[in-house]
């Protein structure tokens, strides 16, 4: 075991050269939301912070708990009223003792075990900068490749299957990666037009995305939100073994297609 402020101390300064840069793109915290005991025991991963995820990390052992989606980015309060259901999932943490951390930005951000940066690596796309604010990554890949082509090896890399927007035979050459809801919404439709985007790999998309698509030219490839956020916590939890060798870390799988 060790301390949960040994770890956490490691998360904040593995995260602090984009830490100001998170406080610059969100509102809510990135970091440990909620301090539970002191030892740690076991980390358990996941997406989102929600009950079954608490349920079954406590099930496997883990009392210090990480996710991509953490406090702030579900509905739990409505005009500083808290919700039932935030209620019970508070109650849950505080009666296990468990410590809770979320990295919104910063697992979407970072140009190494982030959710976007990995996956142009895997396309053998030489990344170029970042896209749809700071949150993706777009890049050339180094031979041009059928539509088709990229989206099968996709849908392996995810273990899902995609849903294409405005399809056509087109020849795929410069990619953008926004994982989770980075469809092309009216106020950042530009920038994928001005980089001559050919195709904007994402998690799930609406009805408007559609036109939009279609009227930039863009070809939208959607993967599932939850099974393109799985990539960065992941990854961080090999940082973490790396790092502190004696402690278990797990990735705590909620299945949900959307």
């Amino acid at each position: 075991m060790i301390k949960r402020d040994e770890l956490v101390n490691f998360l904040n300064n593995y995260f602090e050269p984009y830490q100001k840069l998170a406080d610059e793109n969100e509102m809510i915290a990135n970091g440990l939301q909620i301090p539970g005991a002191e030892e740690v025991t076991k980390v358990a991963l996941g997406v989102s912070a929600n009950l079954e995820f608490f349920e079954k990390s406590v099930e496997q052992g883990g009392n210090f708990l990480i996710v991509h989606h953490g406090f702030g980015l579900n509905r739990g309060f409505d005009k500083n009223l808290m919700s039932r259901i935030m209620a019970e999932r508070l109650r849950f943490l505080f009666k296990n003792d468990l410590s809770l951390c979320g990295y919104h930005f910063l697992l979407d951000h970072h140009p190494e075990i982030g959710n976007n940066a990995p996956v142009l690596r895997e396309l053998g796309a030489e990344i170029q900068g970042n896209i749809h604010g700071s949150w993706g990554y777009w890049g050339n890949l180094s031979v041009e490749r059928p539509l088709e082509d990229v989206v099968d090896f996709l849908e392996k890399y995810y273990r899902h299957p995609g849903y294409v927007l405005y399809p056509n035979d087109r020849k795929i050459s410069r990619v953008a990666v926004v994982s989770g809801s980075g469809g092309p919404d009216f106020n950042l439709a530009e920038e994928f037009r001005e980089k001559a985007i050919d195709l904007l790999v994402t998690g799930d998309v609406r009805e408007s995305h559609f036109a939009v698509a279609r009227e930039i030219n863009l070809t939208v490839a959607a993967f599932g939100h939850y099974n393109t956020e799985t990539i960065g916590v992941k990854n961080l939890g090999e940082v973490i073994k790396k790092q502190f060798p004696q402690l278990p870390v797990e990735f705590v799988d909620v299945p949900n297609e959307l």
